[in-house]
Order: structure tokens, then C-alpha cells, then sequence
């Protein structure tokens, strides 16, 4: 199923179930990176390149317990690119849920989201992204948080059920990945800029105070950041021929499946319009067990 898709995943140490994962169309170009790990946030990310050459991050993250400090938030929102975080944060507040009561979690992300002028909640209120199995009462726990660049253009919204208790989100962002060709382009370089070229690098690490900064990663960055800015002042980037993007076929969907979606999400959507009919329970549950079947 995810063939055409890399999965960069980060599983619970010593425990069953949990774990948190981002799947990347494989003709998109990013690099990933992961967190420290923590006793509350599960969490795994990805920087994005950009058409602009630009980078912004993508956070996958799951708080299980819904104990998260507000210092372990405020931890994700520590990114040098534009980031836009999401997950099952297990969080309850008024800021997202007027008739809700808060939890640590919800206190902790509130907190941190008023203590950073550049995070934003992009998650309106009652967007209802839970569906209670027993009840039928959705609420929303399931939160996207953005650097402010990405969220005044951004539109987020519920998709359709697809067997789970939590509803996907589609999210929106005004930005355009580099995409690979098959062939990826490189560098032209010239034997004439050489010197100008390293000279380039020697002031931008002076000017970021290179030598100074103790974070490994951040270190990193910096210096691909300067490699990348002399790259492009001093040398062209070859065009490599474009190929078209064929959708993988999948030869064992057909009409029934079809079908047995449809009829599962017609299901849903009425056990849910009345979630104390163990009628339409029923019909829900079997419409599942026929779906799965097929």
C-alpha cells in the first residue's frame, strides 16, 4: 500500500501499540530528523525542500498519557524553519473546545502557544476530530499547530471516516515541494569561482557565529545553509528532463470495494446523527466487518 511512499517512523521503546510516523511521496525531496526522546511526547519530523529552495518542517507527534509540561511543547516549537506540527495531542481546552474541561495537556500546549508569538493554532474550535465509539460525541484532541508564515495561508478540514475512531485532517499549506525527476539535477560548477566560492562560506559561518554554536544539528544547518547560498551564487543548477508522475495502480481494488467504502461511511454518518440507536450500531459494525472482508 505504501510502495510509492517513504515511512519514517519512530516506535515506542519496550511497549506495545503507540509510536508516531510521517509518509512522504518517494519524488519528494526532505531529510529527516528526530527529537531527544521524551516521557510524554512521541514525536518524529521532516524538513521539506522547497521549489524556492527554502525548507519547512513537518512534526508528527502523540502525547498517550495527555501529560504533557508546557516545556516540552514549547521543545517542538524550537525549529529553524517554518514548522507545522500535528498528532493526537490528548489535549483539552477552551481554546479549541469551549465546552470542554482542560487536562494538563490542554493547559500545557495553551501555555506554550500564548508564550510564542510565532506559533499558531490552526485546529478551529469544535472541528470534532474524535468520534466517542460509545457515545457518538466528537471532540477535539487531534491539533495542528503552525509557524504564523505558514498558517495565514493554510486551510485545514475533516475528511471522510476510514475505519478509525480519529478523522483524517486535510491540511492545505501555500508551499510547493521540490519533487525528484528520476534524474536528480546537479551542480555546474565553474574552476574560475572556486575561490570566491569558499571565501563565500568563510564570511556567511563568521556572520552565523559558526563556531560558537554547540548544537549538533543546528550546526549542521548552518553549514549546509552556506554551502547551499555559495552554491547558488557562484554555480547554475543543471535542468534534468521532467518525467511524469504515474499513480501506482492498485489491481485489487474494484467496484465491490468500492462499493463497501461507501457503504461503511454511509453507516458511520448515520450512527453518528444517532449514536444511541445500537440499530444503526449494528449496521455500522457490519458495514465494517463487510469492508474489511472484501
Amino acid at each position: 500500500m505504501f510502495k510509492s511512499y517513504h515511512v519514517l517512523k519512530e516506535d515506542r521503546p519496550h511497549k506495545a501499540g503507540g509510536g508516531v510516523a510521517i509518509l512522504i511521496k518517494k519524488n519528494i525531496r526532505f531529510s529527516p530528523f528526530s527529537f531527544t526522546p521524551s516521557a510524554t511526547i512521541e514525536a518524529i519530523g521532516a524538513s521539506i525542500l522547497l521549489s524556492n529552495n527554502s525548507q519547512i518542517d513537518l512534526i508528527s507527534i502523540y502525547v498517550p498519557k495527555g501529560d504533557c509540561e508546557v516545556a516540552d511543547v514549547e521543545h517542538l516549537f524550537n525549529r529553524l524553519n517554518p514548522t507545522l506540527i500535528g498528532g493526537d495531542f490528548n489535549g483539552h481546552h477552551t481554546m479549541w473546545e469551549s465546552d470542554s474541561q482542560s487536562n494538563k495537556a490542554g493547559r500545557s500546549i495553551a501555555k506554550a502557544i500564548l508564550n510564542n508569538n510565532s506559533m499558531c493554532l490552526l485546529t478551529p474550535r469544535h472541528l470534532g476530530t474524535r468520534i466517542d465509539p460509545g457515545l457518538g460525541k466528537p471532540s477535539t484532541i487531534d491539533l495542528t499547530i503552525a509557524s504564523s508564515s505558514l498558517a495565514i495561508a493554510s486551510s485545514i478540514s475533516v475528511g471522510q471516516y476510514t475505519g478509525s475512531d480519529h478523522l483524517p485532517l486535510t491540511i492545505v499549506l501555500n508551499a510547493t515541494p521540490a519533487r525528484n525527476t528520476g534524474q536528480p539535477p546537479t551542480w555546474i560548477t565553474n574552476d574560475k569561482k572556486w575561490n570566491d566560492w569558499n571565501a563565500f562560506i568563510h564570511s556567511s559561518l563568521l556572520e552565523a557565529n559558526f563556531h560558537s554554536i554547540s548544537d549538533p544539528a543546528e550546526a549542521t544547518s548552518t553549514f549546509n545553509r552556506s554551502i547551499e547560498a555559495a552554491n547558488t551564487k557562484f554555480f547554475k543548477l543543471s535542468q534534468p528532463p521532467s518525467l511524469n508522475c504515474v499513480t501506482q495502480c492498485r489491481p485489487w481494488w474494484n467496484d465491490a470495494c468500492k462499493v463497501a467504502v461507501r457503504t461503511a461511511r454511509k453507516a458511520f454518518r448515520k450512527w453518528r446523527d444517532s449514536p444511541l440507536s445500537p440499530t444503526l450500531r449494528l449496521e455500522w459494525s457490519r458495514a465494517e466487518a463487510n469492508k474489511k472482508k472484501i
